[in-house]
């Protein structure tokens, strides 16, 4: 009876794990700072409506929902690519049926779509535009590079989301906080791109399903592409991909611009602070901060740029920063904001996604997060 426990605990812990992975657990945190961000711009900017605990409960739990629908459904539509490029993962692996992972990516996408609209017409519609954005980037994203703009466009909804999700916009406050929102995610959006781009160009000999040159299917068997001639060999595959992402390290390595978006947003909204309203010593500690973000960054660009192989490493920390992105806007408005509950809440968002970015980069070590 003991062994037969101890295999049925064996069994339900790999069969857990595999759905963590499937799920990509670990990046989750991100995505509940991303709506926080909106949830302090509704209570610091607007007059929300509904700003009960529930309410951001809501916020949260409907945008968790969408990442997760999100990641699953990348699973379900790369299937084919899986089997023959990652076959450990959950579903070519067998740990995972593709029937199960189609059918609780659909709950996941039916409850991160539906909750929204009992906020109001415009959250529901977000939620919508959302959930429409990561269904067409899972089933595109491996034909078309232009695809990270949906992913870009799925990470900036959520910041959206938690907006409204409090308040649907109305009147003249309102308005203004959405327009935050929607700038302060668009530059997230330009970060998430930014390393989804170079994700793509992920060095691994074992990407043998398309011509790194022309992107042409060609056959497991075969090491000449019948399109282009292209030699899709291991070895060639490895040259080639190392070659390209060589030639956009002076972009992604060095002046890294796209991927410091977020430190540049974060630097003109403390220098709108301006030493009269920030007191004490906020402002310093701040900047200091600041340069602690960005050196992170170019940190992390610059190891890319000396070891082209690492691009899992760069994307992981890529994915991380952005709760320290958040916190920094939430510190803005902690000062900011003319009202004591957007100052108490915008308060605690921040040490909220300080404690998730450490989170994120201490489940990156036991689940993947890419």
């Amino acid at each position: 009876m003991a062994a037969r426990n101890d295999r049925l605990h064996s069994r339900w812990k790999l069969r857990m794990r595999a759905w963590l992975e499937i799920l990509r657990i670990s990046n989750l945190p991100t995505v509940w700072t991303n709506v926080l961000v909106g949830v302090v711009l509704s209570i610091a900017v607007a007059r929300p409506s509904n700003s009960s605990p529930v309410a951001v409960l809501i916020a949260i739990v409907a945008g968790s929902c969408l990442y997760l629908a999100g990641m699953v459904f990348n699973d379900v539509f790369d299937v084919e690519i899986d089997r023959r490029e990652r076959p450990g993962r959950p579903i070519p692996s067998g740990r995972i049926g593709r029937g199960a992972a189609t059918t609780i990516g659909a709950v996941l996408l039916a409850i991160g779509v539906g909750l929204p609209w009992f906020h109001g017409v415009i959250a529901g519609g977000v939620a919508t535009g959302i959930g429409v954005m990561l269904l067409a980037y899972d089933a595109i994203h491996a034909r078309t590079a232009w695809s990270v703009l949906l992913m870009g466009g799925c990470r900036a909804g959520l910041y959206v989301l938690g907006m409204v999700c409090l308040n649907d916009p109305s009147g003249s406050p309102a308005d203004d906080g959405l327009l935050l929102a929607v700038i302060i995610g668009g530059v997230a959006a330009i970060h998430v791109a930014a390393f989804s781009m170079v994700a793509r160009d992920e060095v691994t000999a074992a990407s043998r399903w398309k011509c790194p040159r022309c992107g042409y299917p060609i056959a497991e068997d075969c090491d000449i592409c019948t399109e282009c001639g292209t030699a899709c060999d291991a070895d060639s595959i490895v040259a080639i991909t190392t070659e390209r992402l060589g030639k956009r390290r002076g972009w992604y390595g060095t002046a890294t611009l796209m991927l410091l978006a977020p430190f540049v947003l974060l630097l003109i909204l403390t220098a709108m602070l301006g030493p009269p309203r920030s007191g004490g010593l906020f402002l310093p500690t701040l900047v200091l901060a600041l340069l602690g973000i960005g050196t992170y960054l170019v940190n992390s660009t610059r190891h890319l740029a000396r070891n082209p192989e690492a691009v899992g490493r760069f994307v992981l920390r890529s994915i991380a920063v952005l709760t320290l992105f958040d916190a920094g806007v939430m510190a803005f408005f902690w000062v900011a904001s003319p009202g004591v509950n957007g100052r108490n809440f915008a308060g605690l968002g921040v040490l909220a996604a300080i404690a998730c970015f450490f989170l994120v980069r201490w489940s990156h070590r036991r689940i993947a997060g890419t």
